[in-house]
């Protein structure tokens, strides 16, 4: 992917983010820990960012100023408030922003589709003749449209596609992503930088035990973990299968299904482990707060995401980062970069499969230990903050 030009000045950028959620609005996953890494780190190579969200937090808003900017690690975020409790993010204060002074801006970076926030910006962008970039963060993939596809489509006929044909640039996470969002035709050009991670929070990790202790799982137990949303389209469904085919070989195996529930799904899961015979081994927790989730990679043994579509794979990426072993579904958007780095296991969106290789590795702590050693420096190499922005901010002086 060429990018959308090779001639770019060399000048400190004056980037505004718009976003329909922003940190510590962490019950919304991955782009919440992603995009303000990306945004700071830009700022500490020299450029000014300036962010534009939400208080969005789930079904109830942040408790936070919205009549003042906040300076967070060289990042001017101005959170305007949320009208309603929806995923749409309908905020006419946003709104007014945009209109009033994307004009002072270089460039505008907009986060995610289907939201409130990227018409605000991108139809002001369009009006102040800024340049402006879309990144979909998996919005753009034939995966996400497969539940509510009419709706979505109209949505976007009517209202978003034009919008997006005269970006700038699209920006995708992955080759996955990329590949796998060419079904839309879309007309803008794009370009592929990865997500960052900040490798920092895990040099210090919880002491293991206390996770386990928190929620009755046994010392001794081995334990798979999936973190994030309890989405759909996560492919929870096979690994909680694939698991309870895996607990016939480790009968003292336990599955933790950590992350906030998406629209009840939390009620199916728990009804598909007792039919399966297989709810004593299986622990929902809910949200998990910054400092308890370090506490379950920590208490963990495996971390699995089999994904049926994934842009990227933040949860994994940490995970790896946090020395824990993973297994992913092709379908995730690294999961090449894992298979050619060694970094971890990569299965087929196979329960048989799955449940051979989660049965074998939690019986082999060699080679858990193995890909423990790997992990961190396969995401210190690839997605080290500094570097990811960088290669960001060379793709966005091309548009200015």
């Amino acid at each position: 992917m060429s990018g959308p030009g090779n001639t770019c000045r060399r000048a400190d950028l004056d980037i505004l983010c718009v976003t329909p959620f922003y940190k510590p609005a962490y019950v919304y996953g991955g782009p919440t820990r992603s995009v303000p890494v990306l945004c700071e780190a830009l700022a500490a190579l020299g450029n000014s960012v300036t962010v534009y969200t939400t208080d969005a937090n789930g079904p109830a808003n942040l408790q936070i100023d919205t009549t003042r900017p906040h300076l967070l690690n060289g990042v001017a975020v101005y959170y305007f408030r949320r009208h309603g409790a929806s995923r749409y993010f309908y905020s006419p204060e946003l709104e007014d922003a945009c209109r009033r002074r994307i004009g002072s801006h270089d460039l505008v970076y907009v986060i995610g589709n289907w939201t409130y926030p990227l018409l605000a910006a991108c139809r002001s962008a369009r009006a102040w003749g800024a340049p402006f970039v879309i990144a979909p963060r998996t919005s753009f993939m034939i995966g996400t449209w497969k539940h509510g596809l009419v709706k979505k489509l109209v949505y976007h006929l009517l209202l978003e596609r034009r919008l997006i044909n005269s970006a700038s640039a699209l920006h995708y996470t992955s080759q996955l992503e990329a590949t796998q969002s060419r079904w839309l035709r879309l007309t803008a050009p794009a370009f592929l930088v990865p997500n960052p991670v900040e490798l920092g929070e895990f040099c210090s990790m919880p002491t293991r035990g206390a996770f386990r202790c928190a929620f009755g799982i046994p010392a001794d137990a081995e334990v798979a973990l999936y973190l994030g949303r309890l989405d759909r389209r996560k492919g929870i469904d096979l690994t909680l299968a694939s698991f309870a085919r895996c607990l016939r070989a480790r009968p003292s195996a336990y599955l933790v299904l950590a992350g906030p529930d998406e629209d009840g799904y939390s009620r199916i899961l728990a009804e598909a482990a007792t039919a399966a015979g297989v709810a004593s081994h299986v622990v929902l927790t809910g949200y998990l707060d910054p400092r308890t989730r370090l506490g379950a990679l920590s208490d963990a043994d495996v971390f699995i995401l089999t994904s049926y579509s994934e842009n990227f794979g933040m949860a994994v990426v940490e995970a790896l980062a946090a020395g824990l072993p993973v297994i992913v579904s092709d379908q995730v958007g690294i999961a090449d970069e894992i298979d050619a780095d060694g970094a971890g296991l990569v299965v087929p969106l196979d329960q048989a499969v799955v449940a051979d290789k989660l049965a074998s590795l939690l019986a082999s702590p060699e080679e858990r230990k193995q890909f423990a050693k790997r992990g961190p420096t396969f995401v210190a190499k690839r997605y080290a903050p500094m570097a990811v922005a960088a290669a960001m901010e060379a793709q966005l002086r091309c548009l200015v």
